[in-house]
C-alpha cells in the first residue's frame, strides 16, 4: 500500500505545484482529511457506535489533470462500495471497489461516441469521529489498482498511426485517494451523508493511442501530467456489531 502511495504521490508531483488552484484544494482536503486525527482516544459519547459498516458512494466525477482528459471527456458517474472494520479507536481498515464512466460529449469532441470505463480496487485506512448524537465526520485515504478501458472509438487506420504502435485501448494504472465527509444517523444503523475527495493517479492519458487527434488538435502541453479527477456525491451507510457503552445515536434503534 504505501508503495502505491509513493509512485501516486511522485507521478502527481509536478501537477500540483503547477496548478495553483489544484494545490491549494488539495491542501485544504489534505488537512480535512487528517484534522478528525488530531485526537486519538475517544471518550464513550465520541466513539462510533459500530465496529463494522458497509457504504455505498454515488456521485459525478470532474477532470482536474491532464489537459487533453479535461478537453476530451465529461465524467457521467462515479460508485463506490466499500467495507471496514475498525481496528483501534475511530481508526478502521478496509476494501474499496469503484466503477467510472467518462463519455465524449459533443462540446468536446463532436461525432463520436467515446466512452471511458474504469473499475478500481484498493485498501482503505480510514478515521471516524462523532460531532453529535447523530453527526459524524470521516477521513480516509485508499490505495489500489484500476484498470480503465475505451470502447466506441472511430478512427482511419494510417501510416503514422501505425508507427505509433496503433491504437492502445486497455491500461492498468495505481491510483490513490483523499475522502472526506460528514454523515447522519436517521432510523437504527442506517445513516447518509455527503462525501468529497481527489483521486490522483499515474496514468498518462495520450489522446494519439486512441486516435482521438483524427477528431480534435492537440498541442504537446496538453499531455502534460497524469490523470487527476474531483469527486463530489453522497453515500448511504449501514453500520453492524453495536460496541458496548458507545452512545446510541437517538434514532429509536
Amino acid at each position: 500500500m504505501l508503495f502505491l502511495w509513493q509512485q501516486v504521490f511522485v507521478s502527481s508531483k509536478n501537477v500540483l505545484l503547477k496548478d495553483e488552484p489544484m494545490h491549494s484544494f488539495f491542501c485544504f482536503l489534505l488537512c480535512f482529511v487528517w484534522l478528525p486525527f488530531s485526537a486519538f482516544a475517544q471518550k464513550p459519547d465520541e466513539q462510533v457506535p459500530y465496529r463494522m459498516n458497509v457504504k455505498l458512494e454515488g456521485g459525478v466525477p470532474h477532470g482536474l489533470s491532464n489537459k487533453a482528459f479535461r478537453r476530451s471527456f465529461t465524467g457521467v458517474y462515479e460508485i463506490q462500495f466499500s467495507t471496514s472494520v475498525e481496528i483501534f479507536s475511530g481508526f478502521s481498515l478496509g476494501a474499496a471497489y469503484r466503477n467510472t464512466l467518462w463519455n465524449t460529449p459533443d462540446n468536446k469532441i463532436q461525432g463520436i461516441n467515446t466512452n471511458m470505463q474504469t473499475n478500481g480496487i484498493g485498501l482503505r485506512l480510514g478515521y471516524d469521529k462523532r460531532l453529535t448524537r447523530t453527526a459524524f465526520v470521516f477521513g480516509s485515504l485508499t490505495a489500489g489498482r484500476a484498470f480503465t478501458r475505451f470502447t466506441g472509438l472511430i478512427y482511419e487506420t494510417d501510416s503514422l498511426l501505425a508507427a505509433s504502435g496503433g491504437v492502445v485501448d486497455a491500461y492498468t494504472y495505481n491510483y490513490g485517494e483523499l475522502q472526506a465527509g460528514v454523515y447522519f444517523y436517521t432510523e437504527g444503523n442506517f445513516a447518509i451523508g455527503l462525501n468529497t475527495g481527489i483521486t490522483f493517479t499515474n496514468f498518462g492519458f495520450d489522446p494519439y493511442k486512441l486516435a482521438l487527434d483524427q477528431h480534435k488538435p492537440y498541442i504537446d502541453s496538453d499531455l502534460n501530467g497524469n490523470v487527476v479527477q474531483l469527486n463530489l456525491g453522497i453515500h448511504v451507510l449501514f453500520g453492524f456489531i453495536k460496541k458496548q457503552g458507545a452512545a446510541d445515536t437517538g434514532t429509536g434503534e
